[in-house]
């Protein structure tokens, strides 16, 4: 099969997210803003592995929507996952984090340098913050 064609918004989430993932799908498919971009889910469960295939997409995706919610961060610790998040996160202008029960940390910047360059949203924002910030970032 072939490797599926880039896509113009990604949301990479675990399964705690997995409401919040539903919502914004929900969300950008209503929204006439970005309503005609290509968008697709990333689910990263507990035994989660990163392919190259994996890691093309994510490098031809114009916007990564990394909800953030603990079982995420878990994955930020594993040496073999790691690098490849951080190439797959990256550039930092398309990276957009919502903070899904996690507060923002300067641990952080220990595993994406890029960090203070993400846009960031939390739960409380208005559904038209998260449109915009993803809007910003395909722009």
């Amino acid at each position: 099969s072939n490797a599926p064609r880039g896509c113009d918004i990604l949301i990479v989430y675990s399964p705690d997210a997995e409401e919040w993932c539903q919502y914004l799908q929900t969300l950008f498919l209503s929204s006439r803003q970005v309503r005609s971009q290509k968008i697709l889910t990333h689910r990263l469960g507990p035994e989660a592995s990163f392919s190259a295939e994996d890691l093309s997409l994510f490098l031809s995706t114009r916007c990564v929507v990394v909800l953030l919610s603990a079982e995420l961060v878990q994955h930020f610790h594993k040496p073999s996952l790691l690098p490849l998040l951080q190439r797959a996160f990256h550039p930092p202008h398309r990276v957009v984090r919502l903070l899904c029960g996690v507060r923002d940390s300067e641990e952080f910047l220990d595993f994406f340098p890029d960090w203070a360059h993400w846009q960031e949203l939390t739960c409380d924002d208005e559904p038209e913050t998260y449109v915009a910030a993803v809007k910003k970032a395909i722009s």
